[in-house]
């Protein structure tokens, strides 16, 4: 028996072989106009300075995280820090100014020290009951008592914040799941996303610029970004792109304008603690 020619089998049969042409070239126009309408938002100018606003952003969050753990690990007030920056700026500028605020910390630091006798030790010499020298080593001791007593105070401090970002890291594991789900499904949904997504992310910094706090809990977090996706989809409908409007599908969530941005802030003090 001779061997089938598989070409005459109706089992061996190419399926796109069996496409309609007309079908065929239908999808090759949509793919061409795809990627044309992709390289158009790419070049877009918003976009690119969107593109440009993320990096300066992660950049900018990376700098913040490494200022805030320095200042936790080191027991650091916002207060303190402005402090510090004050003085370098004088130091620089006014060392005459900078003279009298470093006069002023020496005197602290005596203070701190047990270098500077507290009433009732002075009392006592003024009476002749202790000597200055014997006053002078009981203050330093307990001097150094109370900065023991301080690093303790800053070590448990420490550990409870680490107990705080423990939680916090478990909260936002949830929070990108969430976020992750919901995005893989809007995926789905609208091919344009992935190419949006950058718009998307400073739509939601937008967002959370007018709260005192970041996303509530995983729920919450998922609103925000259907959130931001409206905004992000009807900015881009403004951007009267040629061909096919990106972002028109429906959406998830009902989009609200920007909130009023914070009022500024008042001096460098002010700043500081806005910011750490």
């Amino acid at each position: 028996m001779q061997p089938k020619d598989p070409a005459s089998d109706p089992a061996k049969k190419d399926p796109k072989a069996e496409r309609d042409p007309a079908q065929q070239a239908q999808q090759k126009d949509a793919a061409t106009d795809r990627a044309a309408q992709d390289r158009e938002l790419s070049k877009h100018p918003r976009f690119r300075e969107v593109l440009a606003e993320r990096d300066g952003f992660q950049k900018d969050a990376e700098q913040f995280r490494e200022i805030t753990r320095y200042m936790d690990e080191q027991g650091l007030s916002h207060d303190e820090v402005a402090d510090a920056i004050e003085l370098s700026a004088l130091l620089r500028n006014d060392p005459a100014a900078a003279r009298d605020v470093v006069q002023k910390i020496a005197e602290a630091l005596d203070g701190t020290l047990g270098n500077v006798l507290s009433d009732d030790l002075k009392a006592k010499v003024d009476s002749g009951e202790m000597t200055e020298e014997a006053a002078l080593e009981v203050s330093r001791a307990r001097a150094k008592t109370t900065r023991s007593e301080r690093r303790v105070e800053t070590v448990t401090a420490a550990q409870q914040r680490t107990q705080d970002e423990a939680q916090m890291r478990e909260r936002n594991t949830g929070i990108l799941k969430a976020v992750g789900t919901w995005e893989a499904e809007q995926l789905k949904l609208d091919p344009d996303f992935a190419q949006i997504k950058p718009l998307i992310g400073v739509m939601v910094r937008n967002i959370l610029f007018g709260r005192k706090e970041g996303y509530k809990d995983p729920a919450d977090a998922v609103a925000v970004v259907k959130q931001a996706y409206a905004m992000a989809t009807n900015e881009i409908k403004r951007w009267n792109l040629p061909g096919k409007k990106l972002g028109n599908h429906q959406s998830g969530g009902g989009g609200q304008g920007n909130p009023q941005p914070a009022s500024a802030p008042k001096d460098l003090r002010d700043a500081l603690s806005r910011a750490l």
